[in-house]
């Protein structure tokens, strides 16, 4: 889990990637996390990779599993 720090840009040429972001690796969500999983069928978002940002009520449960 992270939290974004800058909107997407282009990223540099010869990138596998087209985009890139800054982001900070929240440490204590990622060690939370795989201990206490939210599955998919659980979140409201069914198809998170198709948005930029998660649903409320998804971050709220993804929070209260990682006890934040």
């Amino acid at each position: 889990m992270a939290h974004l720090k800058s909107s997407p840009r282009p990223a540099p040429i010869g990138s596998q990637k087209p985009y890139e972001f800054d982001a900070e690796l929240d440490l204590k969500a990622t060690t939370a996390l795989p201990k206490s999983p939210v599955r998919l069928e659980e979140m409201d978002q069914r198809h998170p990779q198709a948005r930029g940002e998660m649903r409320a009520a998804d971050v709220k449960l993804t929070e209260a599993r990682a006890n934040l």
